[in-house]
């Protein structure tokens, strides 16, 4: 019993630890999403990248970071995004599209 218990209290704090990295995570996303509504590339891809430090291969940090990149005109850096991304989920139409149209508009 003493066994089981000692699993169940680990779990729990696993659990824990979880939800705080999500939720930090999440707080530098939202933010560098108020960031991008203002126009503020440079400080949207500061969050970002704190949240991608959270959640690297997180689809929808890296597409909102190539967003930003190519709007700062970071060519490179917005395609190596979206390739991860496409990487990460082949199908994602989004992220097609968008690096398209971000390869159409550099040639």
């Amino acid at each position: 019993m003493k066994k089981f218990l000692g699993m169940l209290l680990l779990l729990i704090l696993c659990q824990g630890a979880y939800s705080e990295e999500k939720s930090d995570w999440e707080y530098s996303f939202i933010k560098a999403l108020n960031h991008e509504e203002r126009k503020e590339w440079s400080s949207a891809i500061q969050e970002l990248e704190k949240s991608r430090a959270l959640q690297k291969d997180n689809p929808l940090i890296l597409k909102e970071l190539g967003y930003c990149y190519a709007k700062q005109g970071d060519f490179e850096k917005a395609r190596d995004c979206y390739e991860r991304v496409l990487q990460l989920e082949p199908e994602d139409s989004n992220a097609k599209k968008n690096l398209k149209i971000l390869l159409e508009t550099k040639n």
